[in-house]
């Protein structure tokens, strides 16, 4: 029996998963009833609050493809709303060299240098642009106006692939990967951890990583009972009890 499925308006199934259990009985429904959210066309976030887990199941090939445990129940999990990326361009110096984002999101890069640049896109090397500093063989993609220090540029990548791109005139250069998947390293979520008590002890809402580490955390010994965590776009938490 699938424990998620997705309807349509006229009630035809367009997608079941079995991947999770989210309550034994009607009861324990009540107390401790985990969530799920579809991302993107094929990942699928899951609150397995019985299994005590929050998992990522790839609907194409039922897989699941990312996982955090946990000892308490897992009753909600959502995904931190990061479209927009900044890279910031110092002195010699540029925040990352290598960056990952999905299909459709924004890069914005900031000088943050004590001179005017620009962004080019195209690939080169300090020695190559040397032997031959002609901009006109870059910038066919995208390339930005001076940028004086303080200012910014930014540009949305609709595309999938791999971007080269460099500063002017230090040519520090960087490559922007971009994939289809909603779920990627870059990624944070928010996990609501429920022990099922009714006095405050060890229910919390955290924020992890990609790889499962704990950001931050909220409400251990304080909060009773939690039922979701929202995520918002000024990067605050919404929770209710």
């Amino acid at each position: 029996m699938p424990t998620v499925v997705q309807l349509d308006m006229d009630g035809n199934t367009l997608m079941a998963n079995s991947s999770a259990t989210f309550a034994n009985s009607k009861e324990e429904a009540k107390e401790i009833l985990g969530s799920a959210e579809k991302i993107g066309e094929q990942e699928l976030l899951i609150a397995d609050s019985v299994n005590k887990r929050a998992i990522i199941v790839d609907l194409t090939s039922g897989n699941i493809i990312w996982e955090y445990k946990s000892d308490r129940y897992v009753v909600d999990f959502h995904l931190v709303n990061r479209e927009n990326v900044t890279i910031n361009v110092r002195d010699d110096a540029i925040s990352e060299s290598a960056t990952f984002v999905r299909q459709g999101s924004l890069v914005i890069w900031e000088n943050n240098s004590s001179q005017p640049v620009s962004i080019y896109s195209g690939s080169t090397t300090y020695d190559l642009f040397q032997s031959d500093p002609d901009l006109n063989l870059y910038g066919s993609l995208f390339h930005s106006a001076v940028l004086d220090p303080g200012e910014r540029y930014s540009y949305k990548f609709v595309s999938v692939g791999d971007f080269n791109w460099f500063v002017y005139p230090d040519i520090l250069t960087g490559t922007v990967s971009v994939t289809r998947e909603r779920v990627s390293s870059r990624d944070e979520f928010i996990v609501v951890e429920s022990d099922n008590l009714t006095s405050p002890f060890s229910s919390r809402v955290l924020k992890v990583d990609a790889w499962g580490n704990v950001i931050w955390s909220f409400g251990e010994a304080y909060i009773v009972n939690p039922r979701d965590a929202r995520p918002l776009v000024n990067g605050n938490v919404l929770v209710s009890v």
